[in-house]
């Protein structure tokens, strides 16, 4: 569970899997923003609130993610066999958690709407 602030700017605790279904919803409104037709190259600026709050979301989202890295990299147990042990313990995301965060957010991604 990690800390999300809403549009009503009030933070609820919500699952990783809700976080990323929110923060990918928010990234095509934004993207479609009449201004970012017209001036697409704004869309790297943030000049709205809810950009900020976007921007606050991701940086949150992330940090919730890195925490569970560096936990399971610390925890005596490799037994699991679950991505984040795979993530961790494969030598091509040595030394690369953004790599790992990555992977993880494609994961949930990709498994988000094929149900």
């Amino acid at each position: 569970m990690i800390d999300f602030e809403g549009d009503d700017g009030k933070v609820s605790k919500i699952t990783i899997g809700q976080a990323i279904d929110r923060l990918v919803n928010l990234n095509i409104k934004r993207a479609v923003k009449p201004i970012h037709a017209v001036f697409p190259e704004f869309i790297k600026y943030n000049y709205w609130p809810g950009d900020w709050r976007q921007t606050r979301n991701l940086k949150v989202f992330r940090a919730a993610l890195q925490k569970m890295i560096d936990e399971r990299r610390l925890s005596k147990s490799k037994d699991e066999n679950d991505l984040l042990t795979i993530l961790t313990t494969t030598e091509f995301f040595a030394g690369d958690d953004n790599l790992i965060i990555d992977e993880i957010i494609t994961f949930f991604l990709a498994g988000m709407k094929t149900i």
